[in-house]
């Protein structure tokens, strides 16, 4: 039997029209994403006696049949310091909740996030966790051009910056200011030494 929370999150998913199963204890579900697809799990954890809380996991398989896809058992090591200096900033600077990493287990690369359920389960609330977990296919082709292609951090930050400027000039969108504050015309730094 699955958590209550899980099974109206299920309910929600249904009326959203979002294919999902369950699975030992997870909710399970997934995307084709733009840049590449990706796999969503949610368990559900009992914190007090009426207290519960979600723990969402989206990865992209790197080793997958997707475009997107490289062996990574074939990136240099070096590549992987430099891949873990763009997650780095993207968790300290980008992500306004939960973070990205490279899953030590299987080389996925990852978003998780924990946090409490709220007592209603709504269409709101599963378009703000569904939103969260995007992230992960909007940053991969950074990522996937530090490990694949040998791009520098700083290089996958100047060409994300690059990115999403020009999506937003697509859009016809104002400039906004990043989850900090930061103004968008500043200049990005990174806080390790080259």
């Amino acid at each position: 039997m699955n958590p209550e929370p899980l099974e109206a999150l299920g309910r929600v998913f249904e009326q959203l029209e979002i294919k999902h199963d369950f699975e030992d204890g997870r909710l399970l579900t997934g995307f084709g994403g733009t840049n590449a697809p990706y796999s969503i799990s949610i368990i559900a954890w009992q914190s007090a006696e009426e207290w519960w809380n979600f723990d969402l996991r989206a990865y992209i398989r790197t080793g997958g049949r997707h475009a997107g896809s490289f062996p990574l058992m074939a990136v240099p090591p070096h590549q992987f310091d430099e891949a873990h200096r763009f997650l780095n900033y993207l968790n300290g600077r980008w992500l306004t909740a939960g973070h990205a990493y490279i899953d030590p287990d299987d080389g996925d690369i990852s978003f998780r996030w924990t946090g409490p359920f709220p007592a209603v389960i709504t269409e709101a609330f599963a378009d703000h966790l569904l939103g969260a977990v995007s992230q992960i296919d909007h940053f991969f082709p950074e990522l996937r051009a530090i490990l694949a292609d040998g791009m520098t951090a700083m290089g996958a930050i100047a060409s994300h910056n690059a990115r999403d400027a020009a999506e937003r000039e697509a859009r016809h969108s104002p400039s906004d200011d990043d989850a900090q504050g930061n103004d968008d015309d500043e200049p990005e730094t990174f806080p390790f030494p080259e």
